[in-house]
């Protein structure tokens, strides 16, 4: 088997994607211009991901003391819980934004709700050091729509949610009240 040599390649050349050479990246250079579909999303990939201190949560109590708040906010692929952070938090400190990930079994397998908490995590790179009020608990619950929906919708949701979320009235506790004679 005979091998045809040809002219040696320039060190930190590259060759493109039509077949020819090319110095440096073979990456385009960004146009002047071009918006996309929602505010902040191409400012937002290039920076680093949270300004904020964010501490996950791990504990089953601090996803239960959220749920305890009452205040929500219900999409159609997810669905945001907030808590005010309390002093005894294992971070110790008011300041920083809990963030907490929930995909249930009734989603599906493992590898599904991998994918769908893997989603609400790049969401919420992208929103939180923007939209998140600081000395509270966010929970995230995925839901099936999570894994049809469009990434843009899902972030547009979520800056939503983040708006109203605190100003929504907390839901009454569904416990009936007993009258006792």
């Amino acid at each position: 088997m005979a091998f045809a040599h040809g002219p040696p390649l320039l060190v930190g050349a590259v060759s493109s994607p039509v077949g020819g050479r090319r110095d440096g990246s073979v990456c385009q250079p960004e146009r002047q211009g071009q918006r996309s579909d929602f505010k902040g999303y191409a400012a937002a990939t290039m920076q680093p991901a949270v300004s904020q201190s964010v501490v996950h949560l791990k504990k089953r109590s601090e996803f239960l003391a959220v749920a305890a708040t009452g205040r929500r906010w219900v999409a159609p692929s997810f669905v945001l819980q907030v808590g005010p952070r309390s002093v005894g938090s294992d971070s110790g400190e008011q300041g920083h934004v809990g963030l907490g990930f929930t995909a249930t079994k009734r989603l599906g397998n493992a590898v599904v709700r991998n994918r769908a908490k893997r989603r609400l995590r790049e969401a919420a790179r992208l929103v939180f050091p923007d939209a998140a009020t600081m000395a509270h608990n966010y929970v995230l619950i995925a839901r099936a729509e999570i894994l049809t929906c469009a990434f843009r919708t899902l972030v547009r949701d979520l800056e939503t949610a983040l708006l109203r979320v605190i100003t929504v009235k907390p839901r009454q506790s569904h416990q009936r009240s007993v009258k006792r004679k």
